[in-house]
């Protein structure tokens, strides 16, 4: 595989507001892939098309609705999303996505518990006066 880009320096392209682009140019060029004045804007809008479209998610098998109402749930939720990854069959976009919204289930957990201890708290301490 060949390379494309000169590491030594940076595109010569200066941008609108006085600045230089930093990307690296092309080999054997003065500008990077999207400054370079010799190839076609059609040929880049192609290019980045192209690539908007490869770097998609696409969904081999749709995952089956889970039922998250405790704590267990979303740990077995996130052993299935482990081993999904592992396996090769889910994308790590999606199971970055599928951690982050656990946490946001798992943190309503811990507030919803706190607030029925505190509840149970008052309840106890108002009976006693």
């Amino acid at each position: 595989m060949t390379n494309h880009f000169s590491p030594k320096k940076n595109c010569q392209h200066v941008k609108k507001n006085g600045s230089e682009c930093e990307a690296f140019p092309m080999h054997g060029e003065e500008y990077c892939f999207l400054h370079n004045p010799a190839i076609p804007d059609s040929q880049k809008k192609e290019i980045q098309t192209k690539g908007g479209k490869n770097s998609r998610i696409t969904i081999l098998e749709a995952l089956t609705p889970m039922v998250l109402k405790e704590p267990d749930h979303v740990l077995g939720l996130l052993e299935d999303t482990v081993n999904r990854v592992r396996d090769g069959t889910m994308d790590v976009k999606i199971a970055n996505c599928i951690g982050f919204l656990s946490g946001h289930i798992l943190k309503s957990f811990e507030i919803s518990d706190l607030k029925r201890k505190v509840d149970l708290l008052e309840s106890f301490f108002s009976q006693k006066r």
